[in-house]
C-alpha cells in the first residue's frame, strides 16, 4: 500500500507484484511472467505455450535453487539473469515474493528500472 499524487490529492494506492507485472506487460516492457508469492503461483503470463506449464517449471526452478546454495556452502540468491539471444531471464526475489520475468535484450535496464522504482511501494 502507498501514497500517490493525483492531481491536487492524494490517494491510497494498493501495491501488489502481479499489479507490477500486469503494467509492464501492458507497456510492452516485459514479455511475460510468473509471480509465486508465499509459495502459491499467483499470476502467470506468457506470450505463447502453457502458462501452466511455465508456472510448474518455475516453481521447480525455485525448489531446486532453495537447496543448490546450502550445498554449495552459499547464501540464499536475490536475482539470478540469465540471457539469451533476443531475451534475458530474470529472477528476483523480493521478501516472500519470487518473479520469473521474461525481457526483451534491448528493454531490460527499462524494464528492471521501473521493476525496482514500483516494487520498493510494496
Amino acid at each position: 500500500e502507498g501514497l500517490s499524487l493525483d492531481g491536487d490529492g492524494i490517494k491510497r494506492k494498493v501495491v501488489t507484484p502481479e499489479k507490477v507485472a500486469n503494467s509492464l506487460v501492458t507497456k510492452g516492457l516485459l514479455k511475460g511472467c510468473v509471480i509465486i508469492k508465499d509459495s502459491k503461483i499467483v499470476l502467470s503470463s506468457v506470450p505463447a505455450g502453457s502458462t501452466a506449464l511455465i508456472g510448474a517449471l518455475t516453481a521447480k526452478l525455485l525448489s531446486y535453487l532453495k537447496f543448490l546454495p546450502k550445498h554449495l556452502a552459499q547464501h540464499d540468491f536475490n536475482s539470478l539473469v540469465t540471457v539469451g539471444e533476443t531475451y534475458v531471464l530474470v529472477l528476483l526475489k523480493h521478501r516472500t515474493v519470487h518473479a520469473l520475468l521474461f525481457i526483451q535484450k534491448e528493454k531490460f535496464k527499462e524494464a528492471m528500472d521501473e521493476w525496482k522504482n514500483k516494487m520498493q511501494k510494496f
